[in-house]
């Protein structure tokens, strides 16, 4: 089946499955950036549709990122660290943002944390930024990740053993973005990075990333061939399988 979805235009930009094997659409309006829900059945018919206009998350706060809870209600994040819950039937419960306004920012992935909570990443003021939330979407940390120039996290998700795992592109020697993969631990501190940067490989990028164990992960991307290989000049498909220490 296919199912289209809106009231005017709109952007979908995220997509999850929901526990009653239905599925919630993440979407924005084109003119004012507010955020949308359309939660869907099994079978792509519409149940819901909930557009969030005002407070924490309203115009201007492009959301990227959906997950479902425990209890069946919804979480969707937002730049500037902007977080909104909604009942499982749509309702909005609350609302969440950082009081720091910057115009600069911008969110990635967002991760379900084992206690309930949350973890948000993406950038600020060109700075991978990481923002730790407890379930009623309360701040309790956020950390900037300084680097060599640009930097931006696309992708966050909590270990077995209560790390974060973040990753992205920073600037390098190279003068290009290259993929950087970061371990933080539960408060924010880093543990580890890795940067992907060569001659072959001047330019790389993640966009997604799953873990299958504590210290396995797989992830997908882009990367940019230099000219002295044979997929001369070309931006090919990323995935690798990394055991990081």
């Amino acid at each position: 089946w296919s199912s289209k979805l809106g009231r005017g235009s709109e952007n979908g930009m995220n997509l999850i499955e929901t526990f009653d094997h239905g599925y919630a659409v993440l979407s924005y309006k084109f003119d004012t950036f507010y955020p949308i829900v359309t939660k869907l059945d099994s079978s792509g018919k519409m149940q819901w549709y909930k557009g969030i206009t005002d407070g924490g998350l309203g115009s201007g706060m492009e959301a990227s990122s959906i997950v479902q809870c425990s209890e069946s209600s919804f979480v969707i994040g937002g730049s500037n660290s902007g977080l909104a819950r909604l009942s499982p039937s749509g309702n909005v419960l609350w609302q969440r943002r950082d009081s720091v306004e910057d115009n600069n920012s911008y969110q990635g992935g967002m991760a379900k944390t084992a206690d309930n909570g949350f973890a948000l990443c993406g950038s600020r003021l060109n700075d991978i930024y990481i923002a730790r939330f407890d379930s009623s979407g309360r701040l309790l940390w956020g950390v900037g990740i300084d680097g060599h120039s640009n930097e931006i996290a696309r992708d966050i998700r909590e270990t077995y053993t209560g790390d974060f795992i973040v990753l992205g592109s920073t600037g390098s020697s190279f003068g290009d973005d290259s993929l950087i993969i970061l371990r933080l631990s539960s408060q924010g501190q880093i543990k580890s990075s890795r940067i992907f940067a060569n001659y072959d490989f001047p330019f790389s990028d993640g966009n997604a990333l799953t873990l299958s164990s504590d210290t396995t992960i797989m992830i997908a991307g882009q990367v940019f061939m230099s000219s002295n290989l044979p997929t001369k000049d070309s931006t090919d498909l990323l995935y690798m399988d990394l055991t990081l220490n």
